[in-house]
């Protein structure tokens, strides 16, 4: 009883630890799980920087992981790399690709050969290297470059060479043709070449457009078109058509682009009978200038230069005929032409004289014209004579003036009617005077006004000889308008010899119309 009891404890003891055990075990493979688990992720990120750094601390971290012999590899394989970039050399690249075991960088090997094969190429720039290329390369990434590279070098050989053989060379060899066009017209060029020579001084028409449809893609097409053009000038000014000639020339290019030696004199001939015609039809005085300057001894000046002349004398006016009239009959050459100029100048001067009577007609109307008739509306004056101590008289009359009120010097005739009382005795008088009058500007009162000076003579047809003689004049002063004239004076009789007169002084006032 007692043995099966100790028996029983002994079994539930071993249970008891091999429960415990089983625990254990499974927490430590939860634990190892994780940690490669960890391990991974931290590969692969240091994967993804790709920097050595960040291997060597994947290493440090996880040192017992399955993936450190790896990062391991991979920084052996970036230190290779490394050592073979700073190298840079096919050798180096070709040792990277035999030693590196996982060949991390094998495309970038194999393109960075590539590039030393093509620059190698580059810098020998021949075909024989470009070949050496093409027969080399693995990855041919220039492929295209060293045959357009090739094909250059074909065509630069060909140009420098310039034969018919050199350019048919490179047709045969090319086979890209990048400049097969270039060669046919350089082939071209060199027979029209040979051609163009034997006939470049031909004056036969047929030939040079015969020419021009054997090589109509010549670069000396277009030479020998203006060859023809000038044959043609010359063709036409033989046939006396000089404006033709004229225009022909210049679609050739003008003097400089002549080449046959008779073409020169002819062309300055045809030129100068197109300016001719030009200038006849657009005369100008700078055209004409120009004209002289160009053509010295034209024959054609003197006939241009008198219709310069005329139409210089038909602009003339009476406001420019003084000064352009002159410069009208400088340029006419003969008796027939100077004396039309003459005449437009005359019928000029012969206007302006018009219109300036007409200005001054127009400013004598605005003053109050030439001729003016006056009307005394009051003469009114105080006189003493030796037979009366005071008379007072009053005249009206009508007068004529000749000049306005603005005319410096203006002259008047007229007659008054009027009446004298003598105050001593109560008689009234009655008197007839003429008159004429000169009035003398002195200077301007406002705008409208002027200040005068006059003196008057008078003969009395009708007159008392107790009071007045035949004769008397007069001084005074006033100031007059366009229409209204005031004025103070002093009358005196003139002695006679049965009386020594009367003074006076009195004011009248007029109106003119």
């Amino acid at each position: 009883m007692k043995r099966c009891l100790v028996i029983s404890v002994m079994i539930a003891s071993l249970l008891s630890i091999s429960v415990n055990t089983e625990a254990q075990v499974y927490r430590t493979f939860e634990e190892a799980e994780r940690l490669a688990f960890e391990a991974k992720c931290e590969f692969e990120y240091a994967c993804k920087i790709g920097t050595r750094e960040a291997l060597v601390r994947f290493i440090y971290d996880y040192p017992e992981s399955t993936l450190a012999k790896e990062a391991k590899n991979m920084i052996y394989d970036i230190d290779l790399w490394n050592e073979t970039l700073a190298e840079d050399t096919i050798d180096a690249y070709n040792r990277y690709l035999k030693n590196s075991k996982i060949k991390l960088f094998e495309i970038e090997a194999k393109d960075a050969i590539d590039v030393c094969l093509w620059t190698k190429a580059k810098c020998a720039n021949t075909i024989e290297a470009y070949n050496e290329y093409l027969s080399e390369s693995k990855r041919k990434n220039f492929e295209t470059e060293a045959k357009d590279a090739i094909d250059m070098c074909l065509w630069t050989k060909a140009k420098r060479t310039n034969t018919i053989e050199a350019y048919n060379e490179y047709l045969s060899e090319s086979k890209r043709k990048n400049f097969e066009t270039e060669a046919k017209v350089e082939i071209c060029t060199i027979k029209s070449t040979e051609e163009l020579n034997l006939i470049k001084n031909s004056s036969d028409i047929s030939e040079l457009t015969s020419f021009i449809q054997k090589y109509p893609n010549s670069k000396y097409v277009a030479n020998v078109q203006r060859q023809i053009q000038e044959l043609n000038a010359i063709k036409a000014y033989n046939e006396n058509d000089l404006l033709l000639a004229s225009s022909l020339f210049d679609e050739v290019g003008g003097r400089n682009a002549l080449v046959y030696p008779e073409s020169f004199a002819i062309y300055n001939e045809c030129k100068e009978y197109s300016d001719y015609v030009y200038l006849s039809n657009n005369m100008t005085e700078y055209g004409l200038s120009n004209f002289r300057t160009n053509y010295p001894n034209s024959i054609y000046y003197n006939e241009l230069s008198n219709k310069l002349a005329i139409e210089k004398a038909k602009s003339l006016s009476m406001f420019s005929y003084e000064t352009d009239g002159p410069k009208a009959m400088s340029y006419a050459t003969d008796i027939a032409t100077r004396d039309t100029v003459k005449s437009y100048i005359d019928d000029c001067m012969k206007a302006d004289k018009k219109y300036k009577r007409e200005l001054r007609r127009q400013r004598h109307d605005a003053n109050g014209r030439l001729l003016q008739f006056g009307l005394e509306l009051c003469d009114f004056g105080i006189c003493t004579s030796e037979y009366s101590d005071l008379m007072v008289a009053y005249n009206a009359g009508m007068s004529l003036k000749i000049g306005n009120y603005k005319d410096p010097l203006q002259f008047e005739v007229g007659a008054k009617l009027g009446l004298i009382k003598d105050m001593d005795y109560d008689d009234i008088v009655f008197r007839l005077p003429l008159y004429a009058r000169l009035k003398l500007n002195i200077c301007s009162v406002g705008e409208n006004t002027k200040w005068y000076i006059d003196g008057a003579g008078y003969y009395n047809v009708v007159a008392d000889e107790y009071i007045e003689n035949d004769f008397a004049f007069s001084v005074g002063t006033g100031f007059a308008g366009r229409f209204l004239d005031l004025s103070i004076y002093v009358k005196r009789d003139i002695p006679s010899d049965y009386s020594s007169g009367s003074l006076c002084v009195g004011t009248s006032f007029k109106w003119y119309f």
